[in-house]
C-alpha cells in the first residue's frame, strides 16, 4: 500500500508534511483534479488540518487510485461536419450541461466536509466534464464573430476583413481596346459570340444577315468582290494572267506548240483547255488524278469557248492539212473562296489577250516549217465572253459572286456568260432550285451590266503594257 506521502508526491510536486524527508520528490505532472492556482495538499483533499495527519481524529485517507482519472468509454460517433462557424450540437450542449452541473454538485460536497471522489459521474454513468474541459470542447471563439458593442452615437462595427483578401477584378479587353463589363464578362465579346452561332447554325446566321440586305462580309446582294488582274505574270508562257476575285486566286498560263491538223477538220487548230485544283487552293481538294469538280469546270471552259467564237480554230491553222496551232490554256487555282468559274473564264480572256505567236511558214521545197521569233503576231480574239455567278438562297433570294461558304448554304447556283454585244453565250446550272423567268431575266441584266466592268478594266491593263 501507498502511504499518504507517496500519493500527494504522485500528485503534485510540492512537498507537504505527509512526504517523507528520505525520499527525493518525484517528477511528476500535477493531477487533473489540482487546478494551477491550488496546488498543494489542499487543492487534492487528501490532507487533513495541519498537525493531525494520520491521527485517529483526521480526515480518512482516500482510497487508492481515487485520484487517478478512470478509462472513459469511447466517445459518441460524430455527426457530419458542419459549417466551421455553425452552433455546438445537441450532444455537445448536452454534454457540457452534464459537466458543469456535476462539477457543482463536486464543489458543493467538498464545502460541506463530506468529502467524495473528485470525479463526478453524469447522468448515464459516464464521467463528466469539468468547466475546463467543456470550455475545451466549445468551438474556438473566432468562429462565430460577434460585433463588440459600439460606441455611443455610432452604428455597428464592420466584420473584419477576409484573409487572405481576394484578388482585384480587372475588366477584360476587347480587340477593340473598350474594357468588357457587365454583360460582356459573363458572355464574351461579340465577335466570339457571333463565331459560336455561325459554327452551331451557320444557314440561320446568313438568313439574318440576308434579312437585311447585307452580307456577313459586308457587302450588298448584287455588289461584287474587289477584282483585280495582272497581264505577263508567267515570262515562259506565250500568254498569261493573274485573276484576284476577293480571296480566291487563279492563274492561266498558254503554251503554243505545232502539230498536224485532224483528218476530219484539216483546217482547224486545238484549244486545250484544263483546270486544276490542287490540294493547297483549299482543305476540300486532294493531291493526286483531277477530281470531279475539276473536270467539270475544265468542260465548262470548253463549252464557252465553242459556244461563244471566242476564238475561232480556223484562225489556228498555219497550212491546210500539214500545220496548226494548239493553245493548252492550263488554269491552276491557287485559293478557291468559291465562283471559280467567273474567274477562271476572266483569267482565260485575259491569257489571251497576251498571247503573241511567232510568225510559221512552210518551205516549199524542203516541206519543213520555219519559224521567226523575232516577229510576233497576237492572237485574234472575236469575242470577249464573260461568266457572272449567281447563288439561290430559299428559292428566292439571288446574290451574285457568292463565296465558298454561300456556295456551300446556298440552295442552287446559276452562272450567265454573255458577250460585248449583250448576246446570252451559255447558262450553265447545276440543279438546285427553279428559277422563274423574272429570276433568270434579271440575272441576265446584271451580267451584262457586269460584262462591261471587266471589259474595261482588261482594256485598262492592256493598254498600260502595250509599248508606245
Amino acid at each position: 500500500m501507498l502511504c499518504l506521502g507517496a500519493l500527494c508526491q504522485v500528485r503534485h510536486p510540492t512537498p507537504c508534511r505527509n512526504t517523507l524527508p528520505a525520499q527525493p520528490p518525484a517528477q511528476a505532472q500535477p493531477c487533473r483534479l489540482c487546478r494551477p492556482g491550488r496546488a498543494g495538499p489542499a487543492a487534492c483533499g487528501t490532507a487533513g488540518p495541519p498537525g493531525r495527519a494520520g491521527t485517529p481524529g483526521s480526515a480518512p485517507a482516500p482510497r487508492l487510485g481515487a485520484g487517478i482519472e478512470r478509462p472513459r468509454p469511447p466517445p459518441p460517433p460524430r455527426s457530419p461536419p458542419g459549417p466551421p462557424c455553425a452552433a455546438l450540437t445537441r450532444t455537445r450542449r448536452k454534454a457540457a450541461r452534464a459537466a458543469s452541473a456535476s462539477a457543482a454538485a463536486g464543489r458543493d460536497r467538498g464545502s460541506d466536509g463530506s468529502g467524495g471522489s473528485a470525479i463526478a459521474r453524469g447522468s448515464r454513468g459516464a464521467p463528466a466534464r469539468r468547466d475546463s474541459d467543456a470550455e475545451a470542447a466549445a468551438p474556438p471563439a473566432r468562429c462565430r464573430w460577434e460585433p463588440p458593442a459600439p460606441p455611443s452615437g455610432q452604428g455597428p462595427a464592420a466584420p473584419p476583413p477576409l484573409w487572405p483578401p481576394l484578388p482585384p477584378v480587372r475588366p477584360r479587353r476587347l480587340p477593340g481596346g473598350q474594357a468588357a463589363r457587365g454583360r460582356h464578362i459573363r458572355g464574351g465579346d461579340g465577335t466570339a459570340m457571333a463565331a459560336a452561332f455561325k459554327t452551331v447554325e451557320p444557314l440561320e446566321y446568313y438568313r439574318r444577315f440576308l434579312k437585311e440586305n447585307c452580307r456577313p462580309d459586308g457587302r450588298e446582294l448584287g455588289e461584287f468582290r474587289t477584282t483585280t488582274v495582272n497581264i505577263g505574270s508567267i515570262t515562259t508562257a506565250d500568254g498569261s494572267a493573274l485573276v484576284k476575285l476577293g480571296n480566291t486566286t487563279v492563274i492561266c498560263g498558254i503554251k503554243a506548240e505545232l502539230a498536224a491538223p485532224a483528218v476530219d477538220s484539216a483546217n482547224k487548230g486545238y484549244i486545250v483547255p484544263n483546270v486544276e485544283l490542287p490540294s493547297l487552293c483549299a482543305e476540300r481538294f486532294r493531291s493526286g488524278p483531277p477530281g470531279e469538280e475539276a473536270q467539270a469546270a475544265s468542260q465548262y471552259i470548253a463549252d464557252v469557248i465553242e459556244n461563244s467564237q471566242m476564238i475561232v480554230k480556223e484562225d489556228l491553222c498555219i497550212a491546210n492539212g500539214k500545220l496548226a496551232w494548239v493553245l493548252y490554256c492550263d488554269i491552276i487555282c491557287l485559293d478557291y473562296d468559291g465562283n471559280l468559274l467567273d474567274a477562271s473564264v476572266f483569267a482565260l480572256l485575259a491569257a489571251l489577250k497576251n498571247v503573241q505567236l511567232p510568225l510559221v511558214t512552210i518551205n516549199e521545197e524542203t516541206g519543213l516549217s520555219e519559224v521567226n521569233l523575232k516577229q510576233k503576231n497576237p492572237l485574234i480574239i472575236r469575242k470577249h465572253p464573260v461568266a457572272t455567278s449567281f447563288a439561290v438562297f430559299d428559292d428566292t433570294l439571288l446574290i451574285v459572286d457568292p463565296t465558298a461558304e454561300e456556295e456551300d448554304l446556298a440552295t442552287g447556283t446559276v452562272t450567265i456568260v454573255t458577250d460585248e454585244e449583250g448576246r446570252l453565250c451559255s447558262v450553265h446550272k447545276p440543279g438546285g432550285s427553279p428559277l422563274t423567268g423574272a429570276k433568270l431575266q434579271d440575272c441576265i441584266t446584271r451580267a451584262i451590266t457586269r460584262h462591261k466592268e471587266v471589259k474595261k478594266l482588261i482594256d485598262k491593263v492592256i493598254k498600260s503594257i502595250t509599248p508606245k
